[in-house]
């Protein structure tokens, strides 16, 4: 556990490499509505990019409840903390920084979509699965930090923002599939390479929808699980 900050902290996850080559790294942004950092997104992520031979490194960042004064500008600086610790240490991490990815889920996504737009040159890729755009705020409780959300990551898209991986549900009652879909029209005004996945059912946060992240049936989709193979092959071309 690497502390970056009064809050945040980065853990590390090196990927098996009997061979000493360096490997490609992603750095992961965990949900969780900037109220928490969802646990169901941390580990078994970090282990599924193990096991195709990438480190990975979780960023738990600051939330609302722990710093009530908390910014996006804040957020995103925790990211770049993150990027500059990891460049720092590639070679001891035996990483090639060139192929350094980032992915976020819901709350992490709107953080890794804002942190790519505003700094393009930092990572090769950006992965963001079901990312919280805008929100059904008749499904969030009213004492919910709105306000980390008013920046909207669109608006900073620019013909430098990183290609870009996405993926939900149309069923996700969270999140709003007309923002991610404005989103990816956008990326395609700007010729921003991108891959979107839209997968008819499933709820909101379903991680890697497969048992190993699943709380219960509702969270298991053998369809949507086909998201993870989809993107390592994706991430593969960049």
């Amino acid at each position: 556990m690497i502390k970056l900050n009064n809050k945040a902290t980065l853990e590390v996850f090196i990927a098996d490499n009997s061979m000493g080559r360096k490997t490609p790294a992603v750095l992961i942004l965990p949900g969780g509505g900037y109220v928490y950092i969802s646990e169901r997104e941390k580990y078994p992520i970090a282990k599924k990019f193990n096991t195709h031979g990438y480190t990975a490194f979780i960023l738990n960042y600051s939330t609302y409840p722990t710093n009530k004064k908390i910014t996006n500008n804040d957020l995103v600086n925790e990211v770049l903390l993150a990027y500059e610790q990891i460049k720092n240490q590639q070679k001891e991490f035996n990483i090639d920084i060139k192929k350094l990815f980032i992915i976020g889920f819901s709350a992490g996504a709107h953080l890794a979509a804002l942190s790519t737009n505003l700094n393009p040159d930092l990572f090769k890729a950006v992965v963001l699965a079901y990312p919280a755009f805008e929100l059904n705020v008749t499904k969030i409780d009213k004492s919910f930090p709105y306000h980390l959300y008013k920046l909207n990551p669109i608006e900073y898209i620019t013909k430098l923002t990183p290609p870009t991986f996405i993926w939900q549900t149309a069923e996700d009652q969270i999140v709003s599939t007309k923002a991610t879909l404005n989103y990816v029209h956008k990326l395609n005004e700007e010729n921003i390479p991108f891959q979107i996945q839209i997968y008819e059912k499933g709820v909101h946060g379903l991680s890697l929808a497969d048992i190993t992240t699943a709380k219960t049936d509702k969270d298991i989709d053998l369809q949507v699980s086909r998201w993870f193979d989809d993107m390592i092959l994706w991430l593969k071309d960049k």
